[in-house]
């Protein structure tokens, strides 16, 4: 069992299945604010915040925040499924492209650029699809993307004008 205090928090982990029966009836019998109960490495089965002086249960906090998955579903149309599928697959695409780069860089292995290849193919697929569903062209975007940058670097990149971002006053 692990037991940690984190800003004024205590957590407690239980790694195996006794340790989790004995969570599970400390649980039971406590009732105290600012206590955590880890009973799965993977799930949170009770965590209770104190934040501004206001106690929250974070699942519950978290469950009235988001949207209903079936007014999601009734609000999808064809055109807006295949629109969320293709910007999954970026997203999807540029985790793996960007796990391929993080091996070079981090891990200090060759470049493996049969890969990148692959991965920055698939990004350009998947962002096609997006501009065909939207109607827009490849040379409207790169023509946004040089306006825009023109405007935030007027000659080249500094950090001063990344911070100032002056294309979005």
């Amino acid at each position: 069992m692990r037991v940690t205090f984190y800003k004024g928090e205590l957590f407690m982990m239980a790694d195996s299945d006794a340790d989790r029966k004995v969570l599970q009836k400390i649980y039971d019998h406590t009732d105290v604010a600012g206590c955590g109960f880890l009973l799965n490495p993977y799930r949170i089965d009770h965590v209770s915040l104190n934040i501004k002086g206001k106690d929250v249960n974070y699942e519950s906090f978290v469950g009235s925040r988001i949207k209903d998955g079936d007014e999601i579903i009734a609000s999808l149309t064809k055109e807006k499924a295949n629109l969320w599928h293709l910007g999954t697959g970026v997203a999807g695409e540029a985790g793996e492209l960007i796990d391929a780069i993080k091996k070079y860089v981090i891990y200090g292995k060759a470049m493996d650029r049969e890969n990148v290849i692959e991965e920055l193919g698939d990004l350009e697929f998947y962002m096609q699809g997006i501009r065909s569903a939207i109607g827009v062209t490849r040379a409207e975007v790169l023509e946004a993307n040089v306006a825009k940058l023109e405007k935030r670097y007027a000659a080249k990149y500094t950090d001063q004008a990344a911070i100032e971002r002056a294309d979005k006053q």
